[in-house]
């Protein structure tokens, strides 16, 4: 699930020189991920759990508002969130050791 603020946070993070992604490639992002992806109104902040970057709130809204089971990330404030009683703020690392076959 995604909102328009999500996406709108992934167009902005997609032109970070450290993905070295040209408009075109970022283009091919978008096209891959978008039509998978349910787009819904998150409305209100969420209010549980605060994280300390506020624009990375939005996560966390998106989160309950789509009952989600994970909010994978490698962002450092949303995983020092510990009060987000929704689901684990957890790495890509520590969710690919979730789902692996063991």
């Amino acid at each position: 699930m995604v909102s328009k603020a999500d996406v709108c946070e992934l167009m902005r993070v997609l032109t970070y020189p450290k993905f070295r992604l040209d408009v075109a490639e970022r283009q091919v992002v978008l096209a891959a991920y978008l039509p998978h992806a349910e787009t819904i109104g998150v409305g209100v902040r969420f209010g549980g759990a605060r994280c300390r970057d506020q624009y990375d709130e939005m996560f966390l809204s998106l989160a309950a508002r789509g009952d989600a089971g994970y909010l994978v990330s490698g962002d450092a404030d949303l995983l020092s969130v510990k009060d987000f009683a929704v689901c684990p703020i957890i790495t890509l690392e520590q969710f690919r050791q979730k789902i692996t076959c063991r």
